[in-house]
């Protein structure tokens, strides 16, 4: 195991290890999956950060195992079928050997499947709340609800297509998911407050045609967009509406601009095609937006807010 090591690829004691070495409250989560409460920006990065890096050697452990699994059935029934036709003993003997080594990998591979998570909330919140943490003060709330359950549930799927045919696909059933995985909300130490929410909408497409020998073959590609919806309300007596939209274009899909008595109201949305539905949400999304939303509004009081 040295050289696996050498390489940082995780062992099968190394990662039951390292589950064991996680906090109750982070082995918890693992198990939950979901998590809706308030912390400073820094401690949601101490507790959130071990997870996304137990999650990630997890999945390297569970992708080998499930590749020695296929690959010890595969030989494991070939050499079965040739011992058989030369000696039914030995034969007999190498079924046996597959089968217990089979079951002696999968209680290692069934452990990491049973605490995976989907590791997208976790690298966004960490990569956005040291960002969070400069406007919202060390000691900042920031109150997040977050679901690492992954989007393909049956109660997250809102709806099926008939099935229909294209090319040489005969039968094609598109099943639609909504995922609202991310939301959260802080006040800002200029008394600005922050709302946001990130959904991802996912099409599962399930395709079965025939090759010309006859055989059937299925086969399921995901694609996802992410919404990002962003509020911004700031106090008129420190910002006030802009008279027009300042800075870049933020290829916002939604812009909206309130003005109250004692306050605007700024919401802003972006939305973000990804090819597949594990492709992560890059964290800067979010800070644009933000940035998004303070370009909409002027200071009112630029000595109070430079001091």
């Amino acid at each position: 195991m040295d050289w696996r090591r050498a390489r940082g690829e995780p062992d099968l004691s190394s990662i039951r290890s390292s589950f064991r070495s996680l906090q109750p409250e982070q082995q918890q989560l693992l198990q939950t999956k979901q998590v809706d409460a308030t912390r400073t920006a820094s401690d949601w990065v101490k507790l959130l950060a071990p997870l996304a890096t137990y999650d990630a050697e997890a999945d390297r452990l569970r992708s080998r195992l499930g590749g020695w699994m296929l690959g010890i059935g595969i030989a494991g029934f070939i050499l079965a079928i040739i011992g058989v036709a030369i000696v039914p003993i030995a034969g007999a003997a190498i079924a046996v050997a597959v089968i217990v080594a089979l079951i002696a990998l999968y209680p290692n591979y069934r452990f990491t499947k049973r605490l995976d998570v989907n590791r997208t909330p976790l690298e966004f919140i960490t990569g956005v709340a040291p960002i969070l943490r400069e406007d919202c003060g060390d000691d900042g709330a920031l109150h997040l609800r977050l679901d690492m359950r992954g989007p393909l549930l049956k109660e997250k799927q809102t709806g099926v297509s008939q099935p229909y045919s294209r090319g040489r696909y005969y039968r094609i059933v598109d099943t639609y998911y909504m995922d609202p995985w991310c939301a959260g909300g802080a006040a800002f130490v200029d008394g600005t407050q922050v709302q946001w929410i990130a959904t991802d909408y996912v099409r599962s497409q399930r395709k079965t045609k025939r090759n010309p020998r006859g055989k059937v073959k299925t086969k399921t590609k995901n694609k996802k967009r992410t919404e990002v919806d962003v509020t911004v309300t700031f106090r008129d007596k420190l910002y006030d509406k802009a008279p027009q939209v300042a800075g870049p274009d933020r290829q916002l899909r939604k812009d909206k601009v309130k003005d109250d008595q004692s306050k605007t109201v700024v919401r802003v949305r972006r939305t973000i095609k990804s090819p597949n539905a594990a492709t992560p949400l890059d964290p800067r999304h979010l800070v644009d937006l933000i940035a998004a939303g303070y370009e909409r509004v002027r200071p009112t009081r630029r000595k109070k807010l430079v001091g």
